[in-house]
């Protein structure tokens, strides 16, 4: 229907015209000799009428005899401004049980070239308990079906029996029909164990709480089988307080990933933690090696020849003695800083304290920064592996800070707290940047924090107030640890 053109009239008038396309209902306006001035879709389908074809055409030619008879007393009423309501028309060609109602209400239409009397008249087909009853049944139906085709299980529960399923539901509790599940309370579909959550569950959602958050529980299906659901509840406005609709996913199979995934990175984080021993170990009889066999034999040459140089009587031979010496020196030199980085024996002979004072001073005279310790009067109780993890992440710690904080100070704190070990590193450099753990190509931080998850403890690093970065490892005093068994 065109947009009607503007009119001049009261308000009820003007709300009864308004936008007559907006509406559901049929409407028309007429001049006062019922003449079709404009009628938009519904009204000509109201008056079984083909679209296009009402457009001048008389009203009154539309109708029975005595609906017309009526409608031209309501005009004559209308055209007094008298509002009609309740005006009964029947279509040409319909029973009297195809009637329609009919309001009419007096306006004024401007033409361009003044204001014509018009009026406007809504039609509507009258709501009878028969009419109501299909149309409520079609509604049910419609709800059903959009319950059914739901891609999520879904229930209906008063009193927490089951009323209502549909097909995702019956799936997923493994019933063979609707049938097997209407009727049942759900306490019976759930786990003994998780009977509790649901309850609670049930409660705040028939409490009326805005957001009820979504539980994960244990359900029992109708064949032995248990599966893992995710479950939300809500009411249903207008259906009870004591009505709801429960909305269950199947997690099973994430879960079992989920858990697949945790395994492997147990497995893979117990066979790290087996090469880093080993490496460990390889190390350790390296170094000791180095260290008691080479070493004693560098020595045992260095007498030889200084004895040599002391009862040689030709210049040129103690001078070339001299020098050998002096290799002989700078070899045993790098020979002890190689033994010492492979593995400290100050470490095995001297404890965890000594290692860390002579690291600290050795990163100190190496990067030309101030390195302090405070590592406390009394020797931390550890065992082997939590000492050799700790003097690690501090070698580790103290070359990230060479390398990237440009750093003038570093501070190395070891204290123990309750029942646990803390580290701390921490520097006046240009601290860590958002992703430094996650940094690709980077493994110096990523390979700190496994070995504190290995030996069940936690790591952080953060910026702290004033400026540069910390490092923090936690980890548990012997006979505390949790880690996971060793890959056979």
């Amino acid at each position: 229907m065109n947009a009607i053109p503007k009119t001049c009239c009261s308000p009820a008038a003007q709300t009864a015209a308004g936008d007559l396309s907006a509406v559901t209902d049929g409407n028309l306006v007429i001049d006062h000799q019922s003449r079709i001035l404009m009628v938009d879709a519904p009204g000509t389908a109201l008056l079984r009428r083909a679209p296009g074809s009402l457009a001048g055409q008389a009203l009154t030619d539309c109708l029975t005899p005595d609906s017309a008879e009526r409608l031209r007393l309501a005009l004559a009423r209308c055209a007094e401004a008298v509002p009609v309501a309740g005006l009964w028309l029947t279509p040409a060609g319909a029973s009297e049980a195809d009637r329609l109602q009919a309001n009419l209400t007096a306006a004024h239409l401007d033409t361009g070239s003044g204001l014509k009397p018009v009026a406007c008249l809504r039609l509507h087909r009258p709501v009878t308990n028969e009419s109501l009853s299909e149309q409520i049944s079609a509604l049910r139906a419609r709800q059903m079906q959009l319950f059914d085709q739901t891609p999520t299980a879904a229930i209906v529960c008063r009193n927490a029996v089951i009323g209502y399923a549909n097909r995702r539901a019956v799936a997923l509790f493994g019933a063979s029909a609707v049938e097997s599940l209407v009727g049942m309370n759900c306490h019976d579909l759930v786990a003994p164990e998780c009977r509790p959550a649901l309850d609670g569950h049930i409660a705040q959602a028939l409490a009326g709480e805005p957001e009820v958050p979504m539980v994960q529980l244990t359900i029992n299906r109708l064949d032995g089988s248990q599966r893992q659901a995710e479950i939300v509840l809500a009411t249903l406005p207008g259906f009870g307080e004591d009505l709801t609709l429960a909305l269950l996913h199947d997690v099973s199979r994430h879960n079992g990933e989920r858990l697949e995934l945790e395994r492997s990175r147990a497995e893979l984080r117990s066979l790290s933690g087996s090469l880093v021993e080993a490496r460990e170990e390889e190390r350790r009889r390296i170094a000791r090696e180095l260290h008691d066999d080479l070493g004693q034999r560098l020595s045992w040459m260095k007498m030889e020849l200084s004895d040599i140089a002391e009862h040689g009587s030709r210049p040129a031979t103690r001078a070339r003695m001299a020098a050998m010496l002096e290799l002989l020196d700078e070899t045993m030199a790098s020979l002890r800083r190689i033994s010492a980085d492979m593995r400290p024996l100050m470490l095995d002979d001297l404890g965890l304290n000594a290692a860390v004072e002579w690291l600290g001073r050795e990163a100190s005279r190496r990067m030309g920064i101030e390195v302090t310790t405070s590592l406390g009067e009394i020797e931390p109780s550890v065992d082997d592996r939590t000492a050799t993890t700790v003097y690690r992440i501090v070698q580790e710690a103290l070359t990230n800070i060479g390398r990237h904080a440009r750093a003038t100070d570093a501070r190395i704190i070891i204290e123990q707290l309750d029942r646990e070990l803390v580290l701390t590193v921490q520097d006046n450099g240009v601290g860590f940047p958002d992703s430094a753990v996650r940094k690709e190509g980077s493994f110096g931080l990523m390979g700190i924090r496994e070995r504190a998850i290995l030996l069940g403890g936690r790591f952080a690093v953060d910026n702290p107030p004033g400026g540069g970065g910390r490092l923090r490892v936690w980890l548990p005093l012997s006979g505390d640890a949790h880690t996971a068994p060793l890959a056979a």
